[in-house]
């Protein structure tokens, strides 16, 4: 039996009955449900949560930024991400907000407990997939084909940045800048500026 918190944020009310079930049967502690993230970040009498369980598509604020919000409240929690989505940027996302695992709906059922205790004993829970995801990332940026000015420039980009901007961010001249974009298109095998950014997402570059 599991003796930590567990808290649950999953507006899908079959899903929700179906993962309550299997916690409570398993957990010393019972597990509280909320549909949405705003209801614990605004809960005032909520005891400090050990784990949560948490969906990406929820209504109001999503998982990703609840992941972020929760975490700033709660910073010793740890966040296991249930979810269908297992897109790059929805799992890397979740990473960066806070998440400690990442577990697609289709598996939950089977692992959820076993992800718990894993979670508790200090580890990182993923679906296969996602850990293959994972590891593919990080072997791609290992590879990059940009060098790290380039990865720079694409990322300042896709911060919003303009090319006078890069370039007084950087300390290089907008002419370099340009030149550094062109070398990007060629490398990225794209024509302009969005599907760069839009590449570099999906290559994990940035």
């Amino acid at each position: 039996m599991i003796n930590k918190q567990i808290i649950l944020i999953e507006d899908d009310a079959v899903m929700a009955k179906s993962l309550l079930f299997v916690l409570q049967n398993n957990c010393v502690y019972k597990p509280i449900h909320f549909l949405n993230a705003e209801l614990v970040l605004n809960n005032k009498t909520l005891r400090k949560p050990c784990i949560v369980l948490m969906d990406i598509q929820l209504p109001g604020i999503n998982g990703i930024e609840a992941t972020r919000k929760i975490k700033n409240k709660f910073p010793n929690v740890e966040i296991i991400m249930i979810t269908s989505t297992d897109s790059t940027e929805a799992v890397f996302d979740s990473l960066k907000a806070g998440a400690v695992g990442y577990i697609v709906k289709n598996d939950v059922h089977n692992c959820i407990i076993s992800s718990i205790k894993e979670c508790i004993a200090g580890g990182a829970p993923m679906s296969s997939n996602i850990a293959r995801l994972v590891a593919s990332s990080f072997k791609q940026n290992a590879n990059s084909i940009l060098s790290e000015r380039e990865i720079g420039v694409i990322k300042l980009l896709s911060d919003g940045q303009t090319y006078t901007q890069i370039a007084a961010s950087l300390f290089i001249a907008p002419n370099t800048v340009r030149t550094h974009l062109k070398n990007i298109y060629v490398k990225l095998f794209v024509n302009n500026k969005s599907e760069a950014i839009k590449e570099a997402k999906n290559q994990n570059i940035i």
